[in-house]
């Protein structure tokens, strides 16, 4: 299996990456020296990660945890790049060889003068997208076209993909951490063994301690699927409390959500098709009308609707970075000999009604 080349936003927002940078144990010493070892392909985005660790120190700049999403939050959208590959429908697999990204430097420098930014303004002019209730119930989303990040109150991370939405209780009071996912999003759960962390979505349960792991969970939209990066989870059922069936997945490992949740299938998965999103890579793994559609109107924006048949068996196989609506279109239309329209943010499929 051919490894990834991780990106310098890949160690600048994973957690125990920079806990071991500020606070060094034997342990972790030992976890990351051996980690480089075995990923010598990321050694350069690992050493500038680390170098610009370094220079920065949160406790000093005395900034809050809605800084810190600021900041994060302009990581991830200026060290994203995006291109394309398209692949033709019978391949099954395929590839991406992920370098570092030509905008390191300036997330690196955006990291540190927003910092500074914040220490000297402490939130002034931030503004936040999140309802509250009188239950202190509170609601984060990401918009069509949009990614967001941020941080809970035990300090795990969330980074909520295009069209998603989380709820949970301010402060995490009571015996778990509990919230509630409408859409995909990438977790990185701060270690806490005497309170479980609760993801629930569609009826599902995801429950942790300290893990990273990803849930994609759209409406409508293909069954739930839970992928884990490190650590370790289990998935259980909420809709028949009859039904007393847990599922314990590794590292590595993809439960996708049957109807008879005893069904359910565990699966090894490819990285970039379950992460890579965060990452600015739009993926299709053998996606039909529906799905194609749906990842489009979410990451674009648009709304797309399909004159002519759309039975079709499509398996659409392919990898966008960084490329326009129009872009990814032209290869829709090459590939499936479809034609299509935009007006403004309304884009019109035109099947091809000839076999």
């Amino acid at each position: 299996m051919k490894k990834d080349n991780h990106d310098i936003a890949y160690f600048l927002t994973n957690r125990s990456f920079v806990t071991w940078v500020k606070n060094p144990n034997p342990d972790s010493n030992y976890f990351w020296k051996k980690w480089i070892e075995n990923n010598p392909q990321s050694r350069e985005s690992f050493y500038a990660a680390k170098a610009t660790i370094e220079r920065i120190d949160f406790k000093k700049a005395n900034v809050t945890e809605k800084d810190k999403e600021e900041v994060l939050n302009k990581i991830l959208q200026n060290a994203t790049s995006k291109e394309i590959s398209f692949e033709k429908p019978q391949k099954r697999i395929f590839k991406l060889h992920r370098t570092v990204y030509g905008g390191v430097a300036a997330a690196i420098v955006i990291l540190i003068v927003s910092v500074s930014f914040l220490n000297q303004y402490n939130n002034e002019g931030v503004k936040e997208s999140e309802i509250k209730t009188q239950s202190a119930l509170i609601t984060k989303t990401a918009e069509r076209g949009k990614q967001k990040a941020m941080f809970l109150p035990d300090g795990s991370k969330v980074i909520l993909n295009a069209g998603s939405s989380l709820s949970y209780y301010e402060n995490f009071t009571g015996d778990t951490r509990e919230v509630t996912l409408v859409g995909e999003a990438y977790f990185d759960v701060t270690h806490n063994p005497e309170k479980k962390f609760i993801v629930k979505s569609n009826g599902i349960a995801t429950v942790v301690h300290g893990t990273s792991f990803n849930v994609k969970a759209y409406p409508n939209e293909g069954p739930l699927s839970v992928a884990l990066e490190r650590g370790s989870v289990a998935v259980q059922s909420l809709l028949h409390k009859s039904d007393s069936t847990t599922i314990f997945i590794k590292p590595g490992e993809k439960i996708t959500v049957k109807e008879q949740f005893e069904n359910s299938l565990v699966d090894e998965f490819n990285y970039i098709e379950e992460f890579g999103w965060k990452d600015g890579i739009l993926v299709f793994k053998d996606a039909g009308i529906e799905e194609f559609i749906g990842k489009l109107e979410r990451w674009y924006n648009v709304d797309i609707s399909v004159v002519g048949r759309n039975d079709h068996d499509w398996e659409i196989n392919g990898m966008f970075k960084k490329q326009s609506l129009q872009n990814v279109l032209e290869s829709l239309e090459f590939a499936r000999k479809v034609k299509y329209t935009i007006k403004e943010n309304q884009i019109t499929i035109y099947t091809d009604l000839k076999n």
